[in-house]
């Protein structure tokens, strides 16, 4: 995978809330060419499709579980018509371990501005994450474990 400065929405942000939102750093702008803010629609369904990653780079502490979630919204304040698109379902802390990653290829539907949100329950105590958009993404990638070894 090669990742982009400009696609990258968060980059081993804390994961620390109390059943709450924990949003991206970085929004993307599908139209950077247009005012802020002003009417777009994109066409997710022409040209290559993109991919969305969200994955766990420190192991997640307390709480109970945590979701990646695709938000995206025609404003940049995420407060008119936001719209949600789950990666996957919850994931258990107990299983959200460092090198864990959930992919999702962009949705039809999207608005201008997306973001990803990364949505606990319970009180969580430590954890960081990543999530970035690429054009191709290997799909079967394989979690660090610390002992593995080829050869």
């Amino acid at each position: 995978m090669i990742i982009d400065s400009q696609t990258i929405f968060s980059w081993d942000q804390n994961i620390f809330a109390s059943g709450a939102d924990v949003v991206s750093t970085n929004i993307y702008d599908m139209a950077p060419h247009l005012a802020a803010n002003a009417a777009y629609v994109p066409d997710t369904g022409i040209g290559e499709e993109l991919v969305l990653v969200a994955s766990i780079t420190t192991a997640v502490t307390g709480g109970t579980s945590i979701q990646p979630v695709l938000q995206s919204d025609s404003n940049t304040n995420f407060a008119t018509a936001l719209v949600e698109f789950p990666f996957c379902s919850a994931i258990p802390v107990a299983s959200a371990l460092a090198g864990l990653m959930k992919f999702m290829r962009l949705p039809m539907g999207v608005k201008r501005y997306p973001r990803i949100a990364l949505r606990t329950v319970g009180a969580n105590a430590a954890g960081t994450g990543k999530a970035y958009m690429v054009k191709d993404a290997q799909f079967n990638q394989i979690p660090s474990a610390g002992n593995f070894v080829v050869g």
